[in-house]
């Protein structure tokens, strides 16, 4: 009895350890990340996000793009408090981090009016001021940090490809009619 009593107490003893060990894994994951979004501007950055506001995401008309387009060369803050707002949206993985990233910019409508390199008559979305901005948000994140520059140009070059497409499939469920109201 007294021998399955002691036995007991180093099981114990040992998941007390093991459990110890996690939660130090944890705090420095913690500490990880903390110092990697610690870099980011530790002040009141209310100026900064009231400037977000004001631009009414997704961008739906070129007029509205080359006001953005504007701003983001003009304004180094506001330029690099966007970096770190489309920093933030994330994702699972790469597609899905650059399809929030665009879904949040820009409406198929005005998506549909580029492609990447200027083809079929379209406007060169690499020639965007916008387009670095992408890349940088992406590359803000720790896990895409490695990703490769084609690897980012080929994500967009497939959503400019498929904006037609999606406005069609949202004309067809009355998605786009139902926005507009």
């Amino acid at each position: 009895m007294l021998k399955a009593v002691l036995r007991n107490i180093i099981y114990l003893q040992t998941d007390i350890k093991h459990i110890e060990i996690k939660q130090n894994e944890i705090l420095n994951k913690l500490k990880s990340i903390e110092s990697n979004y610690g870099n980011f501007k530790k002040q009141d950055d209310t100026n900064d996000v009231n400037e977000l506001e004001e631009c009414n995401f997704p961008i739906d008309d070129l007029y509205n793009l080359n006001i953005i387009e504007d701003r983001i060369k003009t304004n180094f803050n506001f330029k690099k408090c966007l970096i770190q707002y489309l920093s933030y949206l994330g994702g699972n993985n790469i597609n899905c981090t650059m399809k929030r990233i665009l879904m949040k910019l820009f409406t198929d409508n005005l998506l549909s009016l580029f492609s990447y390199n200027g083809k079929k008559g379209k406007k060169k979305f690499c020639d965007l001021i916008i387009c670095p901005v992408i890349f940088d948000a992406v590359k803000c994140q720790s896990k895409f940090m490695n990703v490769s520059q084609n690897e980012l140009e080929s994500r967009i070059k497939y959503h400019l490809a498929q904006a037609p497409f999606n406005i069609k499939k949202n004309d067809k469920f009355g998605i786009n009619a139902a926005a507009a109201d």
